[in-house]
Order: structure tokens, then sequence, then C-alpha cells
């Protein structure tokens, strides 16, 4: 509830606008993706097998009692993977160069709010270089960021048509499976580039916790896209979701049990 009321806050509408929130899974439908689709590149993330088990069945375990409950559960939709999505671009290969470009138009206000620091990104490099026990770590310099974006040779123009056709491209695939499957939300696994498919859209992204990984303690959830305007119904998801696994909502094991947690 607290999450809808400070949403509702932040857009300027009345704290209750998202209120009364649900406890059922009447009336509410959900398209779950194949997770085993949705897999992070091991290049990117070390893959752990049982981990990435865990996960599955804690997605299909949740789906089927969902179903159980009265939800209406569409499982294994195609939302076209991200790879298929950001190929769309003419010009460019990945999203990241876009941001890139935004942070390079952005980055000298940012550094204009502070006094007495490099003012360019070309500054900020060399200061780093001089100044590397302070700003080095042992495994990485941590500055390739930066760099990128010094060496951007994007136009406004080519920043415009590529993101142009990478937003149509993920809203396009995000309505054809909310028309085609009748659904109302898209559900997928958080370690993955489901996230992406909202953020090119620019589409709303809940989180649905799922539990914690044997092998390390960490959390993981099911990421929730819902088209623009539909903020509501995710809260709605979100409610019943809460109410139905209480467990998966608690902090972390690991805090628990250090005492140190807040009263």
């Amino acid at each position: 509830m607290d999450l809808a009321l400070l949403s509702a806050i932040m857009q300027r509408l009345h704290p209750s606008h998202y209120l009364p929130l649900t406890t059922s899974w009447h009336g509410l439908k959900l398209g779950f993706v194949d997770p085993t689709l949705w897999r992070v590149p091991e290049d990117v993330v070390e893959k752990v097998d049982s981990f990435l088990q865990q996960m599955d069945l804690a997605l299909f375990a949740a789906s089927e009692t969902i179903a159980e409950r009265g939800g209406r559960v569409v499982r294994s939709i195609p939302l076209p993977t991200w790879d298929q999505i950001e190929i769309s671009m003419p010009d460019i290969d990945y999203m990241e160069e876009l941001f890139t470009y935004q942070m390079k138009l952005t980055w000298p206000s940012f550094l204009a709010l502070w006094e007495g620091t490099p003012q360019t990104v070309e500054d900020l490099i060399e200061w780093n270089k001089a100044h590397a026990d302070l700003e080095f770590t042992p495994r990485d310099n941590n500055q390739r960021g930066l760099e990128r974006m010094r060496d951007s040779k994007m136009t406004e123009e080519q920043y415009d048509r590529n993101a142009k056709a990478l937003q149509g491209a993920a809203r396009g695939a995000v309505h054809r499976m909310l028309d085609n499957y009748d659904v109302d939300v898209i559900l997928g696994p958080c370690d993955s580039r489901f996230d992406s498919v909202a953020t090119a859209a620019g589409y709303p992204l809940g989180n649905l916790p799922l539990g914690y990984a044997d092998f390390n303690g960490r959390g993981f959830s099911l990421h929730m896209i819902a088209p623009a305007g539909e903020e509501a119904k995710m809260f709605q998801v979100m409610s019943a979701w809460e109410a139905t696994f209480p467990e998966n909502v608690r902090p972390p094991r690991a805090l628990i049990k250090s005492g140190n947690m807040l009263p």
C-alpha cells in the first residue's frame, strides 16, 4: 500500500487514487514468459545451474498458485526476446549507446553543481588518472563509462532515429502479447534483460519477490510490465502477490540474523 500511496503523490494525484487494493486474484490476468528463453549471457553473470532451476521452479509454482486462486494465467507467452527487440535499431547495436549520448548531454550541468571540481568529462578523466590512489581500485579503473561518453560521436538525428525505432519495437511487442493473449500484465525473471523491454518502451515496471537463492542467499524476483497508464492494475497484482506469498516479501535472512532490523 505504501508504494501505491507514494506513486499517487508523486504523480500529483490524490493519495487514495490507487485504493482500495485487492488481496484476491479474481479478475486479474497474467502472462508469464518462458524463463529459459530469458537467460543472462554467461559472460555477464556466472551461470549457476542450481539457482536457475530454483528460480524456474519458483516461477512455475507461483503461476500454479495464482491459477488455483482464481487468476487467469497464460504461460510461455512468446514475448520477443531482448535481442530480437534491440536489433530494431538501424544504426547501433546496443541500447546502452543511447544512454551514453544522454549522459554526454547532461553531464556538464551535473558537474556544474559542484564547485572546485572538474567541469568537463575530459578533465574528470584526467583528474581520476592523476589521483589513481583515491579513485581506482585494484580490480578496475572504473573509467570505461566516462571514456565512452567522451568518445561518443552520436548525433541528435541518430539518437532520435534509433530511440524511436527501439521504443516502437518494444511497445509493439508488449501490446501484441497483451492483446493476443488477453492479459493485463506480463511477468518475467529479474535475472534477465526483461526489464530492458519496459525501459525501451517507457512503460512501468513492477517487482514481485520470489525468494532467496539457496547458493548465496540473495533475493530474486519477477518483473512485471504493464502499458502506460496501467499502474492501477500493477498495484492490484502486487497487493494480491503480497497477500498470497507473504514469506517472499520478508527482509533478507542475513539481515534478520545480524540483528540489524529496524524496530
